[in-house]
Protein backbone atom coordinates (compact mmCIF):
# COMPACT_ATOMS: atom_id res chain seq x y z
CA UNK A 1 0.00 0.00 0.00
CA UNK A 2 1.12 3.18 -0.98
CA UNK A 3 1.79 5.72 1.88
CA UNK A 4 -0.75 9.02 1.47
CA UNK A 5 1.11 12.55 0.61
CA UNK A 6 -0.86 15.79 1.05
CA UNK A 7 0.37 17.60 -1.68
CA UNK A 8 0.21 20.84 0.01
CA UNK A 9 1.92 19.72 3.12
CA UNK A 10 4.28 16.62 2.37
CA UNK A 11 5.28 16.59 5.68
CA UNK A 12 1.79 15.57 6.95
CA UNK A 13 1.60 12.09 8.22
CA UNK A 14 -1.98 11.61 6.30
CA UNK A 15 -2.56 8.28 7.91
CA UNK A 16 -1.93 8.90 11.37
CA UNK A 17 -3.94 12.58 11.32
CA UNK A 18 -6.64 10.61 9.71
CA UNK A 19 -6.98 8.22 12.81
CA UNK A 20 -6.60 11.62 14.87
CA UNK A 21 -9.84 13.04 13.07
CA UNK A 22 -11.52 9.59 13.64
CA UNK A 23 -10.93 9.62 17.72
CA UNK A 24 -11.63 13.55 17.78
CA UNK A 25 -14.98 12.37 16.25
CA UNK A 26 -15.49 10.06 18.91
CA UNK A 27 -15.21 12.83 21.87
CA UNK A 28 -18.61 13.40 23.74
CA UNK A 29 -19.96 16.82 24.84
CA UNK A 30 -19.59 15.35 28.31
CA UNK A 31 -15.84 14.28 28.06
CA UNK A 32 -15.50 18.22 26.94
CA UNK A 33 -17.29 19.02 29.88
CA UNK A 34 -15.23 18.03 32.64
CA UNK A 35 -12.06 19.52 34.27
CA UNK A 36 -9.18 20.53 32.58
CA UNK A 37 -7.13 17.44 33.59
CA UNK A 38 -9.74 14.82 32.38
CA UNK A 39 -10.32 17.05 29.41
CA UNK A 40 -6.64 17.15 28.26
CA UNK A 41 -5.97 13.45 28.85
CA UNK A 42 -9.06 12.83 26.50
CA UNK A 43 -7.50 15.63 23.62
CA UNK A 44 -3.83 13.52 24.65
CA UNK A 45 -5.99 10.13 23.47
CA UNK A 46 -7.02 11.86 20.46
CA UNK A 47 -3.87 12.67 18.97
CA UNK A 48 -2.59 9.21 19.93
CA UNK A 49 -0.25 10.20 22.49
CA UNK A 50 0.21 9.20 26.37
CA UNK A 51 -0.03 11.22 29.32
CA UNK A 52 3.55 11.20 30.56
CA UNK A 53 3.85 13.72 33.20
CA UNK A 54 6.79 11.88 34.78
CA UNK A 55 8.63 10.31 32.23
CA UNK A 56 12.03 12.46 31.30
CA UNK A 57 12.10 15.19 28.78
CA UNK A 58 13.22 12.95 25.75
CA UNK A 59 11.39 9.79 26.75
CA UNK A 60 8.28 10.89 25.74
CA UNK A 61 7.53 13.57 28.06
CA UNK A 62 3.68 15.29 27.36
CA UNK A 63 3.30 17.36 30.52
CA UNK A 64 3.69 20.25 28.49
CA UNK A 65 0.98 19.52 25.82
CA UNK A 66 -1.99 21.35 25.78
CA UNK A 67 -1.13 23.27 29.07
CA UNK A 68 0.32 26.33 27.98
CA UNK A 69 -0.14 28.99 25.22
CA UNK A 70 3.35 27.68 23.07
CA UNK A 71 2.13 23.77 23.22
CA UNK A 72 -1.43 24.02 22.20
CA UNK A 73 -1.60 21.88 19.18
CA UNK A 74 -1.24 18.66 17.63
CA UNK A 75 0.75 18.34 14.20
CA UNK A 76 1.01 15.00 12.76
CA UNK A 77 4.41 14.93 10.95
CA UNK A 78 6.44 12.14 9.36
CA UNK A 79 9.04 11.52 10.95
CA UNK A 80 11.83 12.57 8.12
CA UNK A 81 10.39 16.23 8.93
CA UNK A 82 10.09 15.97 12.39
CA UNK A 83 13.40 18.13 13.48
CA UNK A 84 13.11 20.66 10.98
CA UNK A 85 12.44 24.05 12.08
CA UNK A 86 10.96 27.17 10.34
CA UNK A 87 14.16 29.47 11.83
CA UNK A 88 14.83 30.78 8.43
CA UNK A 89 10.84 31.81 8.04
CA UNK A 90 10.34 29.54 5.34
Amino acid sequence: MAMMVDSKYPGTAVERLNSVHGRVAKLTRAELDQEWPAVRRRLLWAGGLRDLEDAAPGGGYTGHAFNDYNHCDLCTMLGDVQDESNANAR
